[in-house]
């Protein structure tokens, strides 16, 4: 069973918001090109993500590398 939640966030000020969400796209993009050039591991990449970006807590790492591992196999065409 799939549920789907809405919601709307109401704030004056939004820049704390868009710097997180840049920084975890950021993340999936390095986590990506770990995969592709550097051929890691996903708990390798996950350290390094963890160390290049302190502002994203552990789940939001793993969830970005996690993102960037399914991008690299979905444009390789391979199923990891």
């Amino acid at each position: 069973m799939i549920q789907v939640i809405h919601g709307e966030i109401w704030s004056e000020n939004f820049i704390e918001l868009d710097q997180l969400i840049r920084d975890f796209q950021s993340c999936v993009r390095f986590s990506y090109c770990r995969f592709s050039k550097d051929g890691l591991e996903f708990n390798d990449v996950r350290k390094a993500a963890k160390a290049k970006y302190p502002t994203l807590n552990t789940r939001q790492v793993s969830d970005a590398v996690l993102q960037g591992q399914t991008h690299r196999a979905i444009s390789c065409g391979v199923s990891s």
